[in-house]
């Protein structure tokens, strides 16, 4: 729940792009002014374009409730138009094309007032794909993606690896009550072809560890050739899971141990791990849950 009485008009841009996803932006109960009130009144200068661009796309997704205010100047001056703001995007919507451009502009620093977020974003992947096509070692990729996030389109639907790489998504739950940890995996090569997937229990509560576990059956499996994968692509919805792996914060020593045969796999063979989505995770997450269902059944 967010709470943003009067807010710069960039702040609300800035909420609702880092949540541009339906399993983000759903989960966001949000008191602020009105949404359509603000499409009225904001300035049309290019400091507020991806604000305008994000308000008018998610205002079919919103239901506002007004909030009737006391009428002294004292709150009309802050509460003017207030409202609870409710979204509801069909997760079958892919909020990407919610967002359309018609081509990929080269961004340049000193562009930047003429660039909108969205363009930024394609360029960034673009240099990404291009990146991925030269030697990188799995230690340089690691220093990028624990500094920056990867592109929205990566983050936020399951798209096939560039040629010459195979994708692995994992996901990682760990034990609650009488339900069993779990952890999954699912390779994907350069034409969506399923390569092979596995699942497994784990006993252990820790998510990120459960995480950690199918990240190691992976790169195990990559090592003796199943699938032989000399450049592999790692996706995963556990945001800490990810910059564990990508060598930003200073982890537990339980958490570590497991990192090092992990540090170790990953010199084998070069290797991306970011962060997406749930629902660019899907198939990873479907296939351990499904499992855990049907044991429980």
């Amino acid at each position: 729940m967010f709470y943003m009485p009067v807010p710069s008009y960039c702040l609300i841009g800035y909420l609702l792009g880092v949540n541009w996803s339906s399993s983000c932006i759903n989960q966001i109960f949000l008191l602020t002014n009105s949404f359509r009130d603000a499409l009225t009144t904001i300035s049309p200068c290019s400091l507020n374009r991806e604000t305008v661009q994000h308000l008018e796309r998610i205002i079919p997704f919103t239901t506002e409730v007004d909030i009737k205010t006391s009428y002294a100047e004292i709150y009309t001056n802050v509460f003017s138009k207030f409202a609870w703001h409710f979204f509801d995007v069909d997760p079958n919507i892919d909020m990407e094309t919610s967002l359309p451009v018609t081509e990929i502009i080269v961004y340049k620093r000193n562009d930047k007032e003429d660039c909108s977020w969205l363009d930024m974003q394609r360029s960034l992947e673009e240099n990404i794909l291009e990146d991925m096509q030269i030697d990188i070692s799995s230690e340089g990729w690691a220093q990028f993606f624990g500094e920056y996030r990867g592109p929205r389109r990566l983050r936020c639907n399951s798209v096939p690896p560039p040629s010459g790489w195979i994708k692995l998504n994992i996901y990682g739950i760990g034990k609650a009550g009488d339900q069993q940890g779990r952890y999954s995996g699912v390779f994907q090569d350069e034409t969506g072809i399923l390569l092979g997937s596995y699942s497994c229990t784990i006993h252990v509560d820790d998510n990120v560890i459960a995480g950690l576990e199918a990240l190691r059956h992976g790169l195990i499996r990559c090592t003796e050739g199943k699938p032989n994968a000399q450049k592999l692509i790692v996706e995963s919805d556990n945001f800490i899971l990810v910059q564990f792996v990508n060598r930003r914060p200073e982890p537990k020593e339980i958490i570590m141990s497991r990192l090092k045969e992990i540090f170790g796999l990953m010199e084998r063979i070069t290797c991306v791990i970011y962060h997406v989505y749930e629902e660019a995770n899907e198939a990873a997450r479907d296939l351990a849950l499904r499992d855990e269902r049907h044991n429980r059944a």
